[in-house]
């Protein structure tokens, strides 16, 4: 059983590896699945096993880039704004430097999903639970204080991600993605946790207790 599901592991690297290697000679919309069968030694019913189409494999090798930006932020220095700020800019300059044709088929696959469609989704999800992990840990520092909106945080940072997503691919790449997150996690970012760093809970307690 362990050698079975190590042998697909490597299948599975491998189609990922194939599209990130013809990607470099052609835009994604150009490659064919029997190229990419082709160019990791596989037959082509082989690609069905792992995925469904051609979409699903872009997305998995796109995951393999998200994760690196999350552990690399993780190991930023500075303050929670510096590490989701860190993922923010990577995720979008990496979406950027893409494909703007993938990032607009993938947005449509959004909002006019094939019934079965998680693509979107899923990687909201992703995205969310990277942004929830990264305020945990600020938590769990006594960064910020035990009673901080956990879910209500991630999800306005994710939809101002998703909002400059938006404008680049609608404006066909005249607006850029990774100028205006930079604009955002360097004015507003700080400003969302303010109200829930440690050093704040700990003067309103002292300015309760004088009260008292």
């Amino acid at each position: 059983m362990g050698k079975r599901h190590d042998e697909a592991q490597r299948t599975r690297q491998k189609l990922i590896e194939a599209i990130k290697a013809l990607k470099k000679e052609k835009e994604y919309r150009d490659i064919r699945i029997e190229e990419i069968t082709e160019k990791a030694a596989v037959a082509k019913g082989t690609f069905y096993v792992y995925f469904k189409r051609k979409e699903d494999l872009i997305a998995a090798a796109a995951y393999d880039r998200f994760d690196v930006f999350k552990q690399e932020s993780l190991e930023e220095r500075g303050g929670i704004e510096t590490r989701i700020g860190s993922f923010l800019q990577k995720s979008a300059e990496f979406i950027e430097d893409d494909s703007l044709d993938m990032a607009q088929q993938w947005l449509r696959s959004g909002v006019a999903p094939l019934e079965e469609d998680s693509l979107v989704s899923e990687k909201l999800q992703y995205d969310l639970g990277v942004i929830e992990e990264y305020i945990r840990h600020a938590i769990a520092a006594s960064v910020l204080c035990k009673s901080t909106p956990i879910e209500e945080l991630a999800l306005q940072i994710v939809s101002q991600y998703y909002g400059t997503l938006c404008l680049w691919c609608v404006s066909c790449g005249k607006i850029s993605m990774k100028q205006l997150i930079g604009t955002f996690c360097s004015q507003h970012l700080a400003k969302l946790f303010e109200e829930y760093r440690q050093t704040n809970d700990k003067k309103d307690g002292r300015k309760r207790r004088k009260a008292e």
